[in-house]
């Protein structure tokens, strides 16, 4: 009778619809379990499809050329590298890479600086024993990784006649395209360059702004003069555009010191070199053929891994160069008899 009792109390359950202890278990586990992995996996697909993906696309510069802010060039002893847009008269070039670190021979040292203007000198460092192939001399003495240039994956340069999207060309995993229009930008026009990977850590994004082409004057000549400053004339620019003008100006091609003068000016048309620099430039050495570049450009910059890489928007052009009193020379046929052509330093001189 008890067993009866037992098998008629289950059977009306049955037909009740009550489900029993262990079917309850069963079905709420597996409903919670499916809910919980769909929500997460797209919510993760969903945030790296946003900001990891490159689509391809050559972003649009945003930003008011004007006031767009523009921190300059890097220091020498964090410079990594940088690229450069540059509007030649005849051409225009997009190029550039960035190094895992410093060469330390492109760390300039300071010997006088006046007016916006420095001298800098490159000195060799040396290590004994000499160093090992794929290692340079660091200042202290030590051999230390030669830098090597850097995979930064895609690269594009957006805010042009033609937008530019460059990989790196091997070997040296250089930057570079030619084949843009001239002029590539136009003035006030806001540039924007970017890079499409982690290799120092993010993305790397830097502004420039387009230059009106720097005009001299034609074929002109800077003559220098001991004791005198050297007066510079340029066209004045037609807006405020945070341009500056770069002048880079060497009387040394041969390296006896070799110092170089560098200047960061005002974008005003005109400036003048300090006699007190020019003397001294003088007194360091005049060999070979002398030159100059100076250049109408804006500078950005950004920190990357321990270093520093820039994005420099530049017209340049050269001047002819001539120093009173020294006349250049590949060979004695270059001089006026009784000169002869000295060896080492190219430069006329009396027998």
């Amino acid at each position: 009778m008890f067993k009866h009792t037992l098998l008629l109390t289950a059977f009306l359950a049955a037909c009740s619809g009550t489900p029993t202890t262990p079917e309850d278990k069963t079905t709420d586990p597996d409903t919670d379990t499916d809910t919980d992995t769909d929500a997460d996996s797209d919510t993760d697909t969903d945030t790296d499809t946003d900001t990891d993906v490159d689509t391809g696309i050559v972003p649009e510069p945003v930003g008011d050329p004007a006031t767009i802010g523009l921190t300059g060039t890097c220091p020498l002893e964090t410079r990594y590298g940088g690229f450069s847009v540059d509007v030649y008269e005849d051409y225009s070039l997009v190029s550039g890479n960035v190094a895992n670190g410093v060469n330390p021979v492109t760390v300039l040292e300071l010997m006088q600086e006046e007016g916006g203007c420095k001298l800098l000198r490159r000195n060799n460092p040396f290590c004994d024993p000499p160093c090992a192939a794929g290692d340079v001399c660091d200042f202290d003495g030590s051999c230390i990784p030669f830098p090597s240039n850097q995979d930064l994956g895609r690269v594009t340069v957006g805010g042009l006649e033609a937008d530019v999207s460059m990989q790196p060309i091997e070997p040296g995993r250089q930057y570079f395209d030619t084949q843009v229009p001239n002029p590539v930008y136009l003035p006030g026009e806001l540039i924007e360059l970017r890079t499409w990977n982690t290799t120092f850590g993010s993305d790397v994004t830097l502004h420039g702004v387009g230059v009106e082409p720097i005009d001299i004057g034609g074929e002109v000549t800077w003559t220098i003069f001991e004791g005198t400053d050297l007066p510079i004339t340029w066209n004045a620019p037609g807006g405020s555009l945070q341009s500056t003008i770069y002048i880079k100006l060497n009387i040394d091609q041969h390296g006896t010191t070799p110092v170089t003068m560098f200047c960061e000016l005002p974008d005003t048309g005109s400036a003048a070199l300090p006699a007190v620099l020019v003397d001294r430039l003088i007194n360091f050495g005049v060999t070979g053929f002398p030159n100059a570049t100076i250049a109408r450009r804006t500078v950005d910059s950004t920190g990357i891994d321990s270093g520093c890489m820039e994005l420099i928007v530049s017209s340049p052009t050269q001047p002819n160069v001539r120093v009173d009193g020294f006349v250049p020379c590949n060979s004695t046929a270059d001089c006026t008899a009784p000169q002869i052509c000295d060896p080492v330093t190219f430069i006329c001189r009396d027998p």
